[in-house]
């Protein structure tokens, strides 16, 4: 808060007040050093291979309705839908040759509820993850929501569900220290990073766009200081970066490996399935 209203933030003279704070920090100090604040993830064992254990059609319409809760309304289109999705998740008759569905279904159906019925009983059944690819940032963040029948506890849901897009969506700490670094020079940087470094220490997985971080922020305080300190593509140093143990994109290949469900844009899945596996 000082280092804002020394920036000129109209907010300090009365948040420092309210804190009870002198306003002034060490010599030096800057109170936005959060990726120092940050946990480290941790690097698990390999995950077994998933098990084979089929979805029941029956199954996934129940599963549906319980999702729904029992006031909702009746929606047979939607429970179709939902028996004929868990096809896909039978087991293979042979080695390299999934099942496939094709299934389309008309606007207001409910088809997110529909999929994602079969694909949670296979990966609570199976312990491992089912990847949900869409086309577009609104789409994922409406899955995510829609994810909130399954998980309503955000503790339980940060663990069982994550969001993966490509590293230009999240904020690079490398790149965030720079630019506080650069205040010596820029005192009017100090209250876009200062809130910056309040986000990041409180956010989700770090997602600049389509996350959690507000977007209007962008309009407020201008794109260099907020989705220009993304990690821009072909720029990421990956392990030699000081602070590759903390790096949101890491963590969050990493969150992905234990998830059951995975949202992902079908970018990032192709190029995956081009190189032939799931990690960056």
């Amino acid at each position: 808060a000082s280092t804002m209203a020394r920036g000129g933030w109209g907010w300090g003279a009365r948040v420092l007040s309210a804190l009870g704070a002198a306003g002034e920090l060490a010599s030096g100090a800057s109170g936005l050093d959060v990726w120092r604040r940050l946990g480290e993830w941790s690097e698990h064992m390999s995950e077994p291979p998933p098990g084979n254990v089929p979805v029941a059609s029956a199954e996934a319409r129940a599963r549906r309705a319980e999702l729904l809760g029992g006031c909702a309304e009746d929606r047979p289109q939607q429970a179709d839908s939902a028996s004929a999705v868990s096809a896909a998740f039978a087991p293979r008759d042979e080695h390299g040759k999934p099942n496939m569905v094709i299934a389309e279904a008309g606007t207001g159906v409910g088809k997110t509820i529909g999929y994602i019925a079969a694909a949670s009983l296979w990966a609570e059944r199976n312990e491992g993850p089912v990847w949900i690819s869409t086309y577009t940032r609104n789409l994922q963040r409406q899955i995510d929501t829609e994810l909130d029948r399954l998980y309503p506890d955000p503790v339980t849901k940060r663990r069982k569900v994550v969001i993966r897009k490509g590293r230009e969506n999240y904020l690079c700490l490398l790149n965030f220290e720079d630019a506080v670094g650069r205040l010596g020079s820029r005192a009017e940087d100090a209250t876009a990073l200062g809130l910056i470094a309040r986000w990041a220490a409180r956010t989700r997985d770090g997602d600049l766009l389509g996350g959690d971080f507000p977007s209007w922020l962008v309009d407020l305080l201008g794109a260099r200081n907020t989705v220009g300190l993304a990690a821009r593509r072909g720029e990421c140093i990956n392990s030699a970066c000081t602070h590759y143990q903390k790096c949101f994109v890491e963590r969050t290949v990493r969150r992905a490996r234990r998830a059951d469900i995975v949202v992902a844009n079908h970018a990032l899945v192709m190029t995956h399935a081009a190189v032939g596996g799931l990690d960056d």
